[in-house]
Parts: C-alpha cells; sequence; structure tokens
C-alpha cells in the first residue's frame, strides 16, 4: 500500500486502535498526531523482527517525524465514528508549506474496547497489537523530549536514500529492511547460549538511537 493511498482501509484503522491502546497501557497517551504517525511507521519498519510484513511499505519523510496522508484519514474517520475521542485541535503548516493536523488522540473506552476484544479471533491483528504495545513501552522509557529527535535516527527513516519531501520506501531493491536488520543485529548481543526475543532486539535499538541522539 502506497503512503499516497487514501481509500479507506480497515487494517489500517484497526493498527490505529491497536496503538492508541498500547499508548494508554504504556502510560503516554494521548498522543499527537504527529507521535501516532511516528509509532505507525516503527510498527512497520519493525514488523518484520517479528517475522511480519508491514502493513504500509512507503510514505512520505518530513524533518523529524514521517506523516502518511491515508493513516490521518483514517484517524479522522475513526473520530468521526467515536472510537476515539479529539481534544486541542489545530492546525499547522509542515516543512513544504501544507496545512496539517496538530491534535490530542485517545481511545473512547467505552466503545472501542468490545472492538479490542474481537481482536483475540483475529490472531494476525491480535499479533499486530502486541507488536504495537511492545513499541510504545519502549517508547515511554525514553525522556518525551527526545522521542521524535531519537526515532528520527531509525536506520531506514535517516538514510540518504530518500530526501525529505519524497516517499521513503521501507524496503531497499534487495528487499532488505533497514530498520529490522538493524534491530535484529543486537541478536548477536546475546551471552553465548542465550537468545534476545524479538521485542527485547527492538528495546535494545531504539534505546540505542537515543544514545545516538544524545550524543549528536
Amino acid at each position: 500500500m502506497r503512503a499516497d493511498d487514501h481509500e479507506f482501509s480497515l487494517p489500517r484503522q484497526l493498527r490505529l486502535l491497536t496503538i492508541l491502546d498500547g499508548a494508554e497501557r504504556a502510560g503516554i497517551a494521548p498522543l499527537e498526531a504527529r507521535q501516532i504517525h511516528l509509532i505507525a511507521y516503527l510498527t512497520n519498519a519493525l514488523a518484520p523482527v517479528w517475522n511480519l510484513e508491514p502493513l504500509t511499505s512507503e510514505l512520505l519523510k518530513l524533518y523529524g517525524a514521517p506523516y502518511d496522508a491515508g493513516l490521518q484519514q483514517d484517524i479522522d474517520r475513526l473520530v468521526f465514528s467515536g472510537l476515539v475521542l479529539c481534544s486541542d485541535l489545530s492546525y499547522y503548516q509542515d516543512e513544504s508549506l501544507k496545512w496539517r493536523v496538530s491534535a490530542l488522540y485517545e481511545l473512547n473506552r467505552p466503545i472501542a474496547d468490545a472492538l479490542l476484544q474481537e481482536l483475540r479471533y483475529l490472531p494476525d491483528e491480535q499479533t499486530t497489537a502486541d507488536v504495537a504495545a511492545e513499541i510504545c513501552l519502549a517508547i515511554s522509557a525514553l525522556p518525551p523530549e527526545a522521542v521524535e529527535r531519537s526515532l528520527g535516527l531509525d536506520a531506514a527513516y535517516s538514510s540518504g536514500e530518500s530526501s525529505v519531501g519524497s516517499l521513503l520506501n521501507l524496503y531497499d531493491d534487495n528487499r532488505t529492511n533497514r530498520s529490522s536488520s538493524a534491530a535484529n543485529l543486537f541478536g548477536s548481543l546475546a551471552p553465548e547460549g542465550t537468545s534476545f526475543s524479538p521485542t527485547e532486539r527492538v528495546n535494545l535499538y531504539i534505546r540505542h538511537l537515543y544514545r545516538m541522539s544524545e550524543s549528536a
């Protein structure tokens, strides 16, 4: 699915609900729109660590944080449906002078919980929900002011092969995913005779990005 693909996407909406659910459980809710786009990007970029395919493999690369127009439309649809609550709504111009939404989003629990409970009957969606929750937990360990700066150093996002304002593809010409490959490298740090789980590898990777941002 392309970053300029704006049609209705049920899988994308389910992913958004699981991100907001994971953020609340990790203590980082409500989320700003830019944070949602960033976490959605990471769930796609790091999905192969869990042997999952990214839901979206292309998106618009901006300074600091990625942007997916289709994802933003699905956020709006979830607000209109009552599944998601929106507050502090305003608009701002990004680096390309296009207008973007700025708001705080959180689940409308009485309505959303019933739908989230149904995910247990959809194994693939439950797995991606677990991945989103783990990434939210990893992000919650970072100082709030450092999150966007740290995650902007992700191996795929910071690659010089795509410029700001262009489409970023999570896979290179050899179908290699830079982000998940970088995270999997941390598996070599495990003590002899042991191994790191996907969650542990991603946690180490995100902490590494934070340390890089602090030393930059």
